[in-house]
């Protein structure tokens, strides 16, 4: 008995203890911190739970709760946690991204995916070099250029998708096409193959909702970063109840990765589709002469980052696309006579006649503007030696987020930011805002794969408007509010009915 009363009372004073440590960190961060006079709510400053909330609960709404919180405060500076202002400041975003900026990643964030051996978590500017040139020479011009074979024949195959749907009178979900597009796209830089729109659908719409799990489920990893560090120590039967996502992903990429070894024991190359080396050839080649142990793990990690920021992202801006194109038929117009002028070229798939295409490049500017698929943050750290904002001081060691999207939608910049309008970026208006084609952003950490991802939609959106006349089915304005899971997300896909085949 007596012992029992004894542990009872371990029990409470640990209790005790635990809230005074936590009652204290709190009367800190309110009132000692040095970024207490800064505006926003106090409890944000106060605990994680608040971020938890928006980002968790509510799914995926803290960076529009801060736009929010902006007007409130009519403050271009809010304390969104008790270490971390948001700064929407388009000026500041020039310095905070440009190339060789003493800004450097916010470790605690990019570290909570656990994803600890890929480029993306790697925060020092000097192993993030090292790693981003080792990865270059998959992104170059050249060699996204070799990868067009894999693009036209699963273009090819989303026509074909289309063209059965007018002889049968069915709707089609674009965007879930366009999703295993760029599955297909990612998977042969990674691998060297690729699966078949027409008769691998199941297998590519079991990925597809894989990634679709991790997606949603990125921002538990991002509000609690020691479940990335647990993920090595748990049990996979836990780790499939928590992330499934997580799992089924690494799963995918751990068996498609075994093709690669396997291939190379027996010397063979890609698939003659990808005619290439691939992100992992060049990561186990580099590795041999740099005598860096490569393990499988390692590349798990980047093939998995890949994965996730290279496919979802642009099928959604993809979506968008469509979308706004069919809302705004004059724009539409105009597209559809600029693509007829060039149909020869856009039949034979030929990229360096179609890139230059004018009216079509500011329509995906005008797009990536408007639907920002990277709407949150990225955050990073304030020098040691602190930072002026006008007259306001940021000191050394701040979190700082100038997002995206706050860029997207500055009155400073665009005249009218809320309309669709790609002209903005033709003639000297165009050239006015050469500076703020910023959507794959900046700098040393800005997207290795945006020469892909550019190609993936130019090519895509002028096959599909050249040859066939669409109108949107089951979607309006509510399908296209926009969620932010690391990357954005509309509420549901993107469909369409298919009026005419222009080339049958």
């Amino acid at each position: 008995m007596l012992k029992l009363e004894g542990l009872a009372s371990w029990v409470v004073i640990i209790i005790c203890c635990y809230l005074c440590q936590a009652g204290l960190k709190v009367l800190y961060r309110l009132h000692f911190h040095p970024l207490k006079n800064f505006p926003g709510p106090w409890l944000a400053a106060a605990t994680g739970w608040y971020k938890f909330y928006y980002d968790v609960i509510r799914g995926g709404q803290y960076i529009f709760h801060i736009w929010r919180l902006e007007k409130e405060f009519n403050s271009t500076i809010i304390r969104i946690s008790h270490n971390h202002l948001l700064i929407n400041d388009p000026d500041f975003f020039h310095d905070v991204f440009k190339p060789g900026t003493e800004f450097q990643r916010d470790p605690t964030f990019y570290q909570s995916l656990p994803l600890a051996n890929s480029l993306a978590a790697l925060a020092d500017f000097k192993l993030h070099g090292v790693r981003r040139k080792q990865l270059n020479p998959v992104f170059t011009p050249s060699a996204v250029a070799e990868a067009l074979p894999t693009l036209s024949k699963n273009i090819e195959g989303i026509g074909e998708i289309l063209s059965r749907a007018k002889r049968d009178g069915t709707a089609v979900d674009i965007q879930a096409h366009f999703f295993y597009l760029t599955i297909n796209m990612i998977s042969d830089k990674l691998f060297g193959s690729s699966l078949s729109l027409l008769d691998e659908k199941d297998q590519l719409d079991d990925i597809a909702t894989t990634l679709q799990f991790f997606h949603r489920q990125s921002l538990l990893f991002v509000n609690f970063p020691s479940l990335g560090k647990l993920v090595d120590v748990l049990p996979e039967f836990l780790l499939r109840m928590v992330v499934p996502g997580y799992v089924r992903l690494r799963e995918y990429c751990g068996a498609r990765l075994g093709e690669v070894y396997a291939r190379r024991q027996q010397k063979e190359k890609p698939s003659p589709d990808a005619g290439h080396r691939t992100l992992n050839d060049v990561l186990l080649e580099s590795g041999q002469s740099d005598g860096i142990h490569i393990d499988r793990k390692y590349l798990i990690d980047e093939s998995v980052l890949f994965m996730f920021v290279g496919t979802d992202t642009t099928a959604y801006a993809l979506s968008f696309a469509i979308y706004y194109l069919l809302t705004h038929p004059d724009v539409l117009k105009k597209l559809k006579v600029e693509l007829r002028d060039s149909e020869r070229q856009i039949q034979s798939h030929d990229w360096p006649a179609i890139r230059k295409l004018e009216y079509l490049s500011a329509v995906i500017e005008e797009v990536l503007r408007i639907s920002c698929p990277v709407q949150g943050f990225l955050p990073r750290v304030v020098p040691p030696s602190g930072r002026f904002i006008g007259s306001t001081f940021i000191p050394g060691g701040t979190i700082i987020s100038v997002p995206l999207s706050g860029i997207s939608k500055s009155e400073v910049i665009f005249k009218d930011p809320g309309s669709f309008r790609p002209e903005r970026w033709l003639g000297d208006e165009g050239k006015s805002l050469e500076k703020w084609r910023v959507q794959f952003s900046l700098g040393p950490y800005a997207c290795i794969g945006m020469k892909l991802s550019q190609m993936e939609m130019t090519m895509s959106l002028a096959y599909i408007f050249a040859r066939f006349d669409l109108a949107l089915h089951e979607t309006d304005s509510r399908s296209m509010e926009i969620l932010d899971y690391l990357l954005a997300a509309n509420t549901s896909h993107v469909q369409v009915t298919v009026l005419k085949d222009n080339w049958s």
